[in-house]
């Protein structure tokens, strides 16, 4: 048995002008095979091993059924946006023009470790999305992490 892949951390990056990003090294091994690229709902990418792209997708399609989402939806809206790339040998990944646009990536973008998934951030997102959230995060804590 594989042991778990726990992916974590705030990694700077920037796209360059084919837009193509640096992977942390530590995700490297993980995504040498390939990388699964979604958009998500918060406006970023969702970069998934494709093993844990598998397995995103069984968790959700159980959740989303017990919601009302039909199976045919789920894959019209997930499945539609699915893009895979493999990184180059120096560790770069291009990223696809439209789920760039509609990330908002342009050029500074944060990298954040999501336990087993990464997400891609345009860093203006990122930082205008943790100042709204990070008084609840806090509120819930009970003391240091």
């Amino acid at each position: 048995m594989r042991p778990v892949i726990e992916l974590y951390g705030t990694y700077p990056v920037k796209l360059d002008d084919k837009g193509r990003i640096f992977l942390p090294a530590r995700a490297r091994n993980l995504f040498a095979a390939g990388v699964v690229l979604t958009s998500d709902p918060e406006q970023c990418i969702d970069l998934f091993s494709p093993q844990q792209f598998n397995k995103y997708v069984k968790r959700t399609r159980k959740k989303q059924a017990s919601e009302g989402l039909s199976k045919r939806d789920f894959n019209r809206f997930l499945m539609s946006s699915v893009r895979t790339r493999e990184p180059d040998k120096q560790g770069r990944l291009a990223i696809p023009q439209a789920l760039r646009e509609e990330a908002g990536l342009v050029r500074d973008a944060v990298i954040i470790g999501m336990d087993e998934h990464m997400e891609l951030w345009d860093v203006g997102r990122w930082q205008t999305y943790r100042s709204k959230k990070q008084d609840a995060f806090w509120a819930h804590q009970d003391g240091p992490l």
